[in-house]
């Protein structure tokens, strides 16, 4: 199965919610609101909703960060087609000159961000979005923990913890 076709995996709404720990509630109220896509997700989705719930703590309104989020299901693939010694990509995000409803975003290297960053601006790592997702899809129901680098499993309170996505190393 290449990398596109496991994007078109099928997933629940509420194994989505789970997956990126938020309430099911709140999903369908953001689904409902138009801040996010109605309809059947897949993974794509479920991924491009895990970087707008973490947009989403770290302050951002949810209309712009679902806004953004779901425009990035076209760079997934590239994403997954990465090799683990490629550098990360990162969605860079920096609030326009209008005010806190408009944004300018892209998606760029570490180096990248480092050249470009603001004070205001908002950093998610998107290689951290797909691996978070995974092994919180790989994980049975109510299972609260994940596996970390050095192969230790962790609890967790949160399936998706939050993290400092500045961190560029």
């Amino acid at each position: 199965m290449s990398g596109a076709d496991v994007l078109e995996t099928p997933v629940t709404l509420g194994k989505s919610c789970r997956t990126v720990g938020l309430p099911l509630g709140k999903v369908s109220s953001w689904r409902t609101r138009g801040y996010i896509p109605q309809g059947e997700y897949t993974l794509a989705e479920v991924l491009s909703l895990a970087a707008t719930a973490r947009l989403v703590r770290m302050g951002m309104s949810p209309a712009p960060a679902g806004d953004i989020c779901f425009q990035l299901r076209e760079v997934w693939p590239e994403i997954l087609a990465r090799k683990a010694e490629d550098r990360p990509l990162f969605l860079l995000v920096t609030p326009n000159e209008g005010g806190d409803t408009e944004y300018l975003w892209d998606i760029c290297t570490g180096e990248q961000v480092l050249e470009r960053i603001q004070d205001a601006s908002l950093t998610v790592n998107l290689r951290t979005v797909f691996f978070d997702v995974m092994d919180a899809l790989r994980k049975p129901k109510g299972k609260v923990g994940r596996t970390t680098a050095n192969g230790t499993f962790v609890l967790d309170a949160d399936p998706l913890p939050a993290r400092d996505d500045r961190e560029l190393a």
